[in-house]
């Protein structure tokens, strides 16, 4: 079942990540076990990952793990009520997977499914897909959230 999106705040509400580090521009689909986010934001001219104008197919981890960070900022604040998120940092990349990726795809989305979480962590699987719904990357990651 889906969350009501219209409740969300702006996605730079949601997580830690501002201006242009913040990847998603959108969320599409909501529950409390993945999320489905959609941008155009690897279009930008002054993208900060793009090096000689080009985006490296690494960066697209990147966008993994922001999806990951932007599910978590938007159930804590539909739990909450108020943006709540604890602190998170990225603490493995395993199996990432890079398929075709033509970064002019008019935009990318981005699902993340919740694998396992426990107070200590939280393990996500993630897939990107261009325009054409072809997968251009997955993998999975882990965030550990520091004691208090």
């Amino acid at each position: 079942m889906s969350w009501p999106l219209d409740r969300l705040p702006p996605i730079s509400d949601l997580v830690p990540h501002q201006y242009a580090m913040c990847f998603w521009q959108q969320i599409l689909r909501l529950n409390e076990n993945e999320i489905l986010c959609q941008t155009q934001h690897h279009l930008m001219p002054s993208h900060p990952l793009k090096h000689n104008e080009h985006l490296s197919v690494t960066a697209l981890i990147e966008y993994g793990a922001q999806a990951v960070a932007v599910h978590g900022g938007a159930c804590a604040w539909l739990n909450a009520g108020a943006a709540t998120t604890r602190p998170g940092y990225l603490a493995a990349v395993r199996g990432v997977t890079f398929y075709d990726f033509d970064a002019r795809t008019p935009y990318l989305q981005g699902l993340a499914q919740l694998i396992s979480a426990d107070e200590s962590c939280k393990n996500y699987q993630f897939k990107l897909f261009d325009a054409q719904q072809q997968c251009v990357c997955d993998g999975r990651v882990m965030v550990v959230h520091p004691g208090e």
